[in-house]
Parts: structure tokens; sequence; C-alpha cells
């Protein structure tokens, strides 16, 4: 491509591209850090694991119709472009986000309070199913080069939406009272969310596919086509998936409820997740410029195994007890984690045609990161209490991190991006 193909206006681009990533990943992340919270306003059990079981469990349910936005938008992104899907994404996420902070309590309302929720769980998981994805594939086939770092750049985003969500639970549960929380819902569904909105209303198309268009390369089916001549990239690329997944929720999102069961405050819990989730933002970058340089399954390949080797003792080290050791522990683990976070899309993107790319990225994130991603808290809640292993979590990643390598062992090595 042609050095003019860059956007006009580089900064503003940017900006309105990675809005909507960090605006989803924050409202959509939100939730679990109140899940504590959440458990004792819509279930209040006797048992306090049950209740977070039931918490995390609606957290997980979101994820079930992911893959169905995945189809849904993938298609439509491929059949009609990239820029709309983009925008109805960021505006179902605002009204899914503003209903959960209008949901009464349990007392008031009784079992319609967790069904409300519930379906505002499942518009969440629609809105945010070609999110990142979308605004991935987007920023990508509009820049000409250093695909790595951009991609590092758009999975910063949703790692600062994750971390900010974090300190905005640390900040609220300064504050004792059942309202609070509803503040931090109505804010980022109705400010942000229309903001954001309102930049991706502005944005072009993205040139390659235009391109596409203007060669009627498009097909009427992209999901047919996906099946037809990609199933082992799609194969693959979920079993990549599952891994980011895994690891992404287990160490970002889960981490406040397991620092919280091992007898940390509940406000060192959140500024020890806060933490984490911005040094994986801060690094994710970092390793997708060094996939430029070095390759993205190198990089990718010095992830997993990295993590399936120091998992074990890293999570050691969290059960000292000590804040300090334990911010040491997580940040090295949020570090490992963008060591394969940053370059992965860059990775998956050009594994796909761009008439099928926005279906087969989808789904394929997806199926991986989102179906096991949104289950891992509920699992991770359930096995550590049956099993009484607080080492569970680096068990799971360890487990996982040497599939991943494994996949990638196997592929050709990707000397394009």
């Amino acid at each position: 491509m042609k050095k003019n193909f860059y956007p006009k206006n580089f900064s503003s681009f940017i900006l309105s591209n990675t809005l909507g990533t960090f605006l989803e990943y924050f409202d959509a992340t939100l939730y679990a850090f109140f899940a504590t919270t959440f458990a004792l306003i819509f279930f209040p059990e006797k048992n306090a694991t049950t209740s977070l079981i039931y918490t995390f469990g609606i957290f997980a349910i979101s994820f079930l119709i992911r893959p169905f936005g995945a189809l849904l938008f993938g298609t439509l992104g491929d059949k009609w472009g990239r820029r709309n899907i983009l925008a109805a994404n960021i505006l179902l996420m605002s009204v899914a986000t503003i209903g959960i902070g209008l949901i009464p309590s349990y007392k008031a309302i009784g079992l319609l309070a967790p069904a409300l929720l519930i379906f505002f769980r499942l518009l969440q998981g629609l809105a945010i199913s070609t999110e990142f994805t979308g605004s991935s594939i987007y920023l990508l086939e509009t820049l000409p080069s250093r695909h790595g770092f951009f991609s590092g750049v758009s999975t910063s985003a949703g790692s600062f939406g994750i971390a900010s969500a974090s300190l905005v639970a640390a900040i609220v549960s300064h504050f004792h009272f059942e309202s609070h929380w509803r503040w931090a819902f109505f804010f980022s569904g109705a400010v942000i969310g229309l903001l954001g909105f309102y930049l991706r209303r502005k944005q072009v198309e993205s040139i390659a596919f235009l391109k596409a268009a203007e060669a009627k390369l498009l097909h009427k089916k992209p999901p047919l086509v996906l099946f037809k001549k990609y199933r082992r990239e799609f194969f693959l690329s979920t079993l990549l998936a599952i891994y980011l997944g895994i690891v992404l929720y287990a160490v970002l999102v889960y981490s406040a409820t397991y620092l919280e069961r091992l007898g940390f405050s509940s406000q060192n819990a959140l500024l020890i997740s806060t933490a984490t989730s911005l040094i994986e933002a801060l690094a994710s970058p970092f390793f997708g410029w060094l996939s430029d340089r070095h390759g993205l399954r190198s990089i990718l390949m010095f992830a997993t195994l990295s993590m399936a080797f120091l998992a074990l003792p890293l999570f050691s080290l969290i059960n000292v007890h000590e804040v300090g050791i334990t911010l040491i522990a997580f940040g090295g683990l949020g570090f490992l984690a963008a060591a394969f976070d940053g370059p992965l899309v860059a990775y998956l993107i050009a594994k796909f045609d761009i008439t099928v790319r926005h279906t087969g990225v989808s789904l394929s994130y997806n199926l991986g990161a989102g179906l096991f991603g949104g289950f891992t808290p509920v699992a991770l809640t359930y096995f550590i209490n049956k099993t009484k292993i607080i080492f569970f979590p680096s068990f799971i990643l360890m487990g996982f991190a040497l599939l991943a390598f494994c996949v990638l062992l196997r592929e050709k090595k990707l000397n394009s991006h």
C-alpha cells in the first residue's frame, strides 16, 4: 500500500478505533469486579461461595451467546463493511450497561432481578462478540505496516478497559451504600458509550474492504466459504484463542476474587488486579513491536513456553500473602499474558482472506477466548472450593499454554503480516 493510504487525522483515527474497545471491555468486566457485591444484592444465599458461583455463572452465560453474535455480526461485516458493525456494537453495549445499573435488588423484585441481570448480560455478550476482533481488523486493514505493533495497541485498549473497571470498583469499595456501584454503569453506558458511538459513526470504511468490494470479490454467504476453504485455519485459530481466553480471565479478571479468597482486603485485591491489567496493557504494544522485528509466531511461542514454566512459581509467590510480593507475581503473569495477547490478533487476521476475515477471526476468537475465558472464573471458583488446591489456576495455565505451544509448533512460519 502507498503511504497516502494512512488516515488523514491519524490520532483521531486511532482514538475512535480504540475508545470503543476500551469501553466495551470496561463495561463487560465491570460486572466481574463487582461480583461479591452482586452476590449479596441479587443472590442472597446463606452460603457465600454459592452466591459467588451463581454470580460468575451469569457472567459466564453471556459468553454463550458470543459465538452467535460473532457469526451474525461477522457475516454482516464481511458483506456490508466493518464501520457500521462497530458503531452498532458500541450502541448495544451502552444500552445493556445502563440496563444493569437500573436493575432493582432481589429484595425488591425477587427472581425478576437475576432474570433481568441475565438478559442484560446476554445483550452485553452480543455487543462485545465482534468488538475487539472487528476493531482490530478495521485497524490493520487500514494501516499499511507495523501490524504487530498496532495489534498490541488494539489489545492494550481492551486491557486498559479492564484495568479501569478494576480501579472504579476499588474506588466504589470505599462506599457501603447499595446505589453507589450503579453510577459506574450509568456513566460508562451513557457518557462514554455515546461518545464512542459518535466517533465511530464519523469513521470511513476499511480501505482493503472497499477494494475487495470494488473488485466484486465479496461472498453472499461468507460462513459457507469459511468452512469450505479455511477449516484448518479456523480450527487452529480457535485452539490459540482458547489459551488466550483462559490466561486473560484467570490473570486479569478473576485475580481480585482469587485474592479476596486468600484473605486480602477487597481494596488491596482490586488495586493489585488494576496494576496487573495496566502492566498487561503497557506490555502488549511492546510485544507487538517485537513481533514486527522477530516474527509473530516466534513471540507467541516464547509467550506460551514461558507461561508453562513460570505459572506455578509465580502462584507460589502469590500465596506468600504479602502485598508487594503478590503484586510482583501477578505483574509477571500480566507481562506473560501480554506477550501472547499483543501479537495474537495480527497472527489470526493474517490467516484469513479479507472476504471471510471478519467471520473467521470473530467466530474462532469467540468460540475459544469467549467461551473458555468466560467460564474460567466460575470453573476456578468451583474447583478451588472442591479440591482445596489453592494453586489450581497455575495448573490450568500451564496445561493450556503447552497446548497452544504445540499448535504453534506445528504451524508453518508466518513470514508476512
